[in-house]
């Protein structure tokens, strides 16, 4: 089988190789168990850029020891609205987890709350975790910084990362909106892809080292990326920034080390949630309300609620599997310690 074929695994085959690579990298059983869930959940949702894809360069990261793969998070309540999580050096996702159920109670009681997940790796598919409190009947914003890699409008050094931004929210019989994206035009690991296939880029995705913009995908990622809607993305950017890095007391993203450089030192990025119980504040109509505003986007021909792409992307891959390369999947049995990869089942 050549490595660029592809081969289909059921999400739980998917989930125990991806959890065991991670944990043979020096993963706790804990963390390889919530990294193998998001970066499968990605797959599921049809996020591949996001997805296992990821998992061998993660482990790699961790055997290198630029992520802490034992730490366990910190959780404070400095204040009855406020939860802090402290990755402590480790994968955010965890400490994300472990403010989650304090951050559910401080909403319910308070009817709005601010969850900080600090001093952690990259947030990775940022609509994941919004998504885990439209479930409890929620509407959650996110906010994440990254290693910088956008330019200002009129500059040609970086400054911000993509920076995303993410907004769930639930509806009534229904999954939730589930909008999660980026600062930038395109995602930086499209551009890295490109690079590594020596491929072009559209002009309008990054700049040179100069402010050109370019084709050359190398010469993008020596350079900066485009930001969304121009200065409007910058001013997204910056929005991410201070509600997560700033609020955090972590690293901006121009403090950040580059999260590709194996030989660089630990990152301390940053997330904030922003979780809000509508009932406390429109009453037990304000599903309608959302009913109505996605009914009129659907009574349109040809358009969709933003994440709809997501649901049916998720009813897909649970029935079938997931698709990846044979060599991504030979990868992912090498560090987990198996013979060869196992297709579907």
């Amino acid at each position: 089988m050549k490595s660029n074929d592809e081969v289909t695994l059921s999400i739980e085959k998917a989930l125990e190789l991806a959890a065991k690579a991670f944990s043979g990298a020096g993963a706790s059983p804990e963390v390889a168990a919530v990294m193998a869930q998001i970066h499968v959940d990605a797959d599921r949702d049809g996020i591949a850029s996001h997805g296992v894809a990821r998992v061998p360069g993660l482990c790699k990261q961790l055997q290198a020891g630029r992520v802490n793969g034992t730490a366990v998070p910190d959780v404070s309540q400095p204040r009855p609205g406020i939860v802090i999580a402290d990755a402590r050096g480790g994968f955010p996702q965890p400490a994300f987890q472990a403010g989650f159920d304090a951050t559910v109670k401080a909403v319910t009681s308070c009817g709005i709350a601010t969850l900080v997940v600090r001093n952690g790796w990259a947030a990775d598919v940022m609509g994941w975790h919004t998504e885990c409190f439209a479930r409890e009947g929620f509407l959650a914003l996110g906010f994440a910084n990254v290693p910088a890699s956008i330019s200002p409008v009129g500059g040609t050094k970086p400054v911000f990362g993509t920076n995303p931004i993410t907004c769930a929210i639930p509806q009534a019989g229904k999954p939730p909106i589930v909008i999660d994206q980026a600062s930038s035009v395109i995602a930086k690991s499209e551009i890295v892809e490109r690079a590594a296939a020596n491929e072009p880029i559209p002009l309008g995705w990054a700049l040179d080292t100069h402010g050109q913009p370019t084709e050359d995908a190398q010469a993008g990622l020596a350079g900066s990326l485009l930001a969304s809607g121009g200065y409007k993305g910058i001013g997204i950017a910056l929005i991410v920034e201070l509600f997560a890095a700033v609020l955090s007391g972590s690293e901006l993203s121009i403090e950040a080390a580059p999260l590709a450089r194996m030989d660089a030192p630990p990152v301390r990025l940053a997330q904030t949630y922003v979780v809000l119980d509508p009932t406390a504040v429109a009453g037990p109509g304000w599903l309608a309300r959302v009913a109505q505003i996605t009914g009129a986007i659907e009574a349109q021909e040809g358009a969709r609620v933003p994440g709809a792409r997501r649901f049916a992307a998720r009813r897909k891959h649970i029935e079938q599997g997931i698709t990846i390369t044979a060599g991504l999947a030979q990868s992912l049995s090498d560090l987990a310690g198996q013979d060869q990869p196992l297709g579907r089942s």
